[in-house]
């Protein structure tokens, strides 16, 4: 996932204080960009199971995020 996203008309971007917390706690790993917010992250297990754990898989999926389970 980019540092730098949208969900719907909305631009997010995750700062840089939570993305060495999501590092340290295992829950990522990053990709280099040229510029810091062309970072990509990669989301680790432990980190979908904390975003599971915080946030429903139906609200996952509504958001675009999750592909729907079958």
């Amino acid at each position: 996932m980019p540092r730098l996203f949208n969900i719907g008309a909305n631009a997010y971007v995750i700062e840089n204080g939570v993305a060495k917390d999501m590092l340290k706690a295992g829950m990522i790993s990053v990709t280099p960009g040229e510029r810091p917010e062309l970072e990509l992250f990669t989301l680790t297990r432990v980190g979908f199971e904390a975003t599971l754990s915080l946030i429903s898989s139906a609200r996952l999926e509504d958001l675009g995020v999750l592909e729907p389970s079958l």
